[in-house]
């Protein structure tokens, strides 16, 4: 749970899995040594979407999953309860910034006497209940703020941004508790032994964690599961387009294409040139083969995931299923194919004219 909470979509130093080659050793995937010392994967495929392989992935994936809200929302009540509890057992936080609690006696026996003081008065709950008492009720209250406060930001977006997609509110919201969390806990975590540092240390401790969190705060905050998508076909792309002929690519770019931006690419794939739509279909089918292998994208999703790089390399919707027909044939899918074409999204039915309801005939027929 912490891992997810600090971490995010991305770390801010990690690396990019979506971007990295096929049978890459990705950030902090299980791995082994081989008898000469050469790391290689030990990973099992134990999940379909593991924070270990690609954490953004995996943060896109659960990111509305039952209980994914408690633990955000949850977590940062829980790290308020810790350090306010030492206020609201000792009525000041000089019990805390002093270190005698880690030096205690008679522990045991202390967890039976009462474990919460009011406005300097007692109160007759045993530390044993007061403790999980109020970091329970901080968990609990910070739920129900973060969920108010994101219903509201959702109603916000819709009339400031009505492109962004609705779970683009929550991503933003918990960016916010995630920056919140760890700063109150780094800052005052080990506040003990930190305040026997010199003052000018203690600033520039202080100062590190904003300034990276802030960072980390900044480069995540317009992160949205589109454009991961759109940067992971970008690179899968970028692949395919290596392997096409050198005569067909170097009037188009004057650099190496791993020089390329994500953009670049699309760009690239868009203006080749008509009389190599062979070489496009070429292109759309290795995308849509990695993006099946690496589960980005599933047979009966596809069609609409992959809409962005259909529109650049001009594939109809009849040749993406006879694309994916082939590579039902050629390999064993861990998803089978259907044999009736999925409904199209609403938007391509709109872009559609007669020839688009004549391609969706044909396709139910087949």
């Amino acid at each position: 749970m912490v891992k997810t909470e600090f971490t995010g979509p991305r770390g801010l130093l990690g690396s990019q899995a979506n971007t990295s080659g096929p049978k890459s050793l990705n950030q902090s995937m299980c791995r082994t040594s081989d008898a000469v010392c050469n790391e290689k994967s030990a990973c099992i495929s134990c999940k379909t979407s593991c924070m270990d392989i690609d954490s953004e992935k995996a943060y896109w994936d659960y990111l509305q999953k039952p209980g994914r809200r408690l633990v955000q929302y949850g977590y940062l009540g829980l790290v308020m309860g810790y350090f306010l509890y030492y206020w609201f057992y000792a009525g000041n936080f000089d019990y805390y910034f002093s270190g005698v609690w880690s030096h205690e006696s008679a522990t045991l026996e202390n967890l039976w006497k009462p474990g919460l003081y009011w406005f300097g008065s007692a109160v007759p709950i045993p530390k044993l209940v007061a403790s999980p008492l109020v970091l329970a009720g901080f968990a609990i209250a910070t739920f129900y703020f973060g969920i108010q406060l994101e219903k509201r930001y959702r109603g916000f977006l819709k009339q400031d941004s009505p492109h962004l997609g609705p779970e683009q509110s929550q991503h933003r919201l918990f960016s916010i508790c995630t920056f919140l969390a760890f700063n109150i806990f780094f800052i005052y975590g080990g506040r003990p032994e930190i305040n026997n540092w010199p003052l000018a240390l203690q600033f520039g401790f202080q100062a590190t964690i904003a300034c990276l969190s802030a960072i980390w705060l900044y480069r995540t905050w317009k992160r949205s599961p589109e454009q991961y998508l759109r940067e992971s076909l970008a690179d899968k792309l970028k692949r395919q387009l290596a392997k096409l002929p050198a005569e067909l690519l170097t009037p188009l770019v004057s650099c190496s294409i791993d020089q390329l931006s994500a953009d670049e690419i699309y760009v690239l794939a868009k203006t080749l040139p008509h009389t190599a739509q062979y070489d496009r279909k070429k292109l759309y089918k290795g995308v849509l083969q990695e993006t099946l292998d690496t589960e980005q994208v599933n047979s009966s999703n596809s069609l609409m995931r992959l809409h962005y790089l259909q529109q650049q390399l001009e594939i109809t919707p009849q040749q993406h299923y006879e694309l994916l027909a082939e590579l039902n044939a050629a390999t064993v899918l861990q998803q089978p194919i259907h044999p009736i074409a999925p409904p199209l999204p609403r938007t391509l039915l709109r872009q559609g004219s007669t020839h688009q309801r004549t391609i969706m005939r044909g396709e139910k027929e087949f």
